[in-house]
C-alpha cells in the first residue's frame, strides 16, 4: 500500500476528509490541495502539535531515525515542531 499524507482533517457526522498534502506515485487520479472523504479504517498515521511538540507522528519519527546526523539536523531546522528523542 501507498502513504499519502492529509491535512487539514475535518469530521462531520463520524466522517472524515482532508486535504491531500502530496503527489501519490501509485494512486492515481488524486491531486495535491484537493479535499477527500476518507475512511477511519484507512488512517495509518496521524499528527498533531501541541506547545509546539510533536503528537503522534509514528512514522515521521522512523523516517527521522534513519536519517544520518547531517540530514536530522536539516529536517529539524525545516520542520515545524520539535520532536523529543525517545
Amino acid at each position: 500500500p501507498e502513504h499519502i499524507w492529509f491535512t487539514h482533517i475535518q469530521t462531520v457526522d463520524n466522517s472524515y476528509s482532508g486535504i491531500l498534502n502530496n503527489l501519490p506515485s501509485k494512486i492515481k487520479g488524486l491531486k495535491p490541495g484537493e479535499r477527500y472523504p476518507l475512511k477511519r479504517a484507512d488512517v495509518s498515521d496521524w499528527m498533531y502539535g501541541k506547545n509546539g511538540q510533536l503528537r503522534g507522528g509514528h512514522t515521521i519519527r522512523v523516517l527521522r531515525s534513519r536519517m544520518s546526523k547531517e540530514e536530522r539536523e536539516s529536517f529539524d531546522a525545516e520542520f515545524s515542531l520539535q520532536i523529543q528523542d525517545p
